[in-house]
């Protein structure tokens, strides 16, 4: 009765109790299997709750030998663990990866499958972790896949593929939470935060992840809780909701901090210094990777992370430096060691591509786009083949406009803010260059409007400057006398921020923030922030 108790005390949030009674049934049970079981189960328990060293303590205590489930659930255990404490690297190393595999039963299978996949994502080279998945998919009875579908899915994923049909992707969603009565809360590490970008469903992805938060177990789950908001915030990023991506990510970073999760915190912290060095604010990208630099050096792997150099490239390239942009973005191009990389370099094709044509290093970014084109029509996500066609446009051949056009198209389909804004200013450059200024204004009026709802100042100022080029009568506004950190700023203040919470999103002190806001006012001839919205045209929470 007290084993049968843990999974619905899970369920209602009462994890320490849960664990309480995981604990008293080992004692209880004369049954050594069983015994290893229950330990396992409060082990898992613990770690939800946040008590990670109490729970690797109840690993090494129950030291399964007769249960192959155990033996299964301790590996995936201890792998997530490392994982978000050190690094995935150190979670891979952990799995029975190779060696003769009994995971027991279907489910144990199946989800040691997935934690095989989630942990080689970032460290793996590709090859080896394809020849582990086709391994360990012989241990999955079809029938008895959650939904059928679902092996074949993560085997499509593991070969880098972006494209898995309509059945693969909702069997793939449906990994993203499962519990039965015969295992506890374990720790869902699926999908890997990228992941849903990656296919183009981030969209789906928030709802769930959304969904997932409100709930009483994830509530009670403090570890579960920092990863969701890592997932969710992730999936905001790509859809252009910066804001609550900033203050999901901020959450679940001090969370992570909280609970020693560093390799975790590091993964946060990037995911606000990618969106601040698209809005150009280097100031707080410089913050946050900082800080995950720090992080991520205490991992045991000693190598930091490659999204850091996408990040540092994309702040070069916001902020008008496309050779250094190049430079950057180039190394992610020179490798393909693992699927997060991969991952990572497809995701960041058209920003290289874009640095390259800026810096004159055309024949550099022709071979880039070739390889790009070769992986899209091998089979991909819609998003990649907006990025291909923007790549096309970029190098002004003779279909280019046919290319922007298409990319008008495709951008409508992804829901993508940021892509759809840079859309729209490249088509109304060129259209601009070709002195078809009044088909210009119309794309880099839509393109300024999308990059001021981003908070994306300097990508704002270039497509305003375009859109003078082209003659259009400049009516001056109040913010234009703003700098892009002011500005911000302001934004933030007008959603009814405090000087604090400002300071937190935007890796600043309160001191700062003041101080900005000190300035802003005379130049927007306000006396109190409660005016700010009104000036703004930023409507208040």
């Amino acid at each position: 009765h007290l084993a049968a108790a843990t999974v619905p005390m899970a369920h209602a949030g009462q994890l320490l109790e849960a664990r309480e009674a995981a604990v008293q049934a080992a004692v209880l049970t004369a049954d050594r299997a069983e015994r290893e079981r229950y330990r396992i189960i409060a082990a898992e328990l613990a770690w939800l709750a946040g008590y990670s060293d109490h729970a690797l303590d109840l690993l090494e205590q129950a030291a399964p030998q007769r249960s192959p489930d155990a033996r299964t659930s301790a590996s995936i255990i201890r792998a997530v663990i490392h994982g978000f404490r050190e690094s995935w690297t150190s979670g891979w190393r952990l799995l029975p990866t190779d060696t003769d595999l009994e995971p027991g039963s279907a489910e144990h299978a199946l989800r040691l499958l997935v934690t095989v996949l989630t942990a080689g994502w970032e460290n793996a080279t590709t090859g080896s972790l394809q020849d582990t998945v086709a391994r360990l998919r012989g241990t999955v009875e079809p029938r008895l896949e959650p939904v059928p579908g679902v092996v074949g899915a993560l085997q499509r994923i593991a070969a880098g593929r972006s494209d898995p049909d309509p059945d693969q992707r909702e069997a793939l969603r449906s990994l993203a939470w499962w519990a039965k009565p015969s295992d506890a809360l374990h720790p869902k590490a699926w999908p890997p935060p990228l992941l849903p970008v990656f296919i183009g469903e981030e969209d789906r992805y928030a709802q769930l992840f959304a969904t997932l938060l409100r709930g009483e177990a994830v509530q009670a789950a403090p570890s579960t809780r920092a990863l969701l908001l890592l997932k969710l915030a992730t999936a905001q990023l790509a859809l252009g909701h910066w804001d609550h991506a900033l203050a999901n990510a901020g959450q679940g970073a001090r969370l992570a901090d909280e609970l020693g999760h560093h390799a975790l915190h590091s993964e946060l912290l990037l995911t606000s210094a990618w969106i601040a060095a698209a809005r150009g604010n280097e100031q707080a990208c410089s913050g946050c990777v900082d800080a995950a630099a720090r992080h991520a050096g205490r991992r045991s792997a000693g190598r930091q992370p490659p999204t850091m150099q996408w990040v540092r490239g994309l702040a070069a390239l916001s902020s008008g430096r496309p050779a250094e942009a190049f430079d950057r973005l180039r190394a992610l191009h020179q490798n393909d060691d693992s699927l997060h990389h991969t991952v990572l370099r497809r995701l960041s094709t058209v920003d290289a591509v874009e640095a390259a044509v800026q810096a004159n290093r055309r024949a550099e970014a022709e071979v880039l786009v070739a390889d790009f084109a070769r992986w899209v029509d091998a089979g991909a996500a819609r998003w990649a083949h907006l990025d291909l066609a923007r790549c096309r446009a970029l190098l002004d051949g003779d279909d280019t406009e046919q290319q922007h056009r298409e990319a008008l198209v495709l951008s409508a389909e992804t829901g993508r803010l940021m892509s759809s804004a840079r859309t729209e200013l490249q088509f109304g450059a060129w259209l601009r260059r070709r002195r078809r200024h009044q088909e210009a204004r119309e794309h880099l009026r839509m393109a300024e409007e999308h990059f001021q709802r981003l908070g994306a100042e300097t990508w704002r100022m270039r497509a305003h400057a375009e859109l003078r080029a082209t003659g259009e009568t400049h009516n001056p506004r109040p913010q234009d006398d703003l700098t892009p950190q002011e500005h911000q700023i302001a934004l933030l203040a007008a959603e009814g921020l405090s000087n604090r919470q400002i300071a937190e999103r935007l890796s600043l002190s309160p001191r700062t923030v003041g101080y900005h806001l000190y300035k802003v006012f005379p130049k927007l001839d306000i006396t109190s922030r409660t005016q700010l919205a009104a000036v703004l045209g930023h409507p208040a929470r």
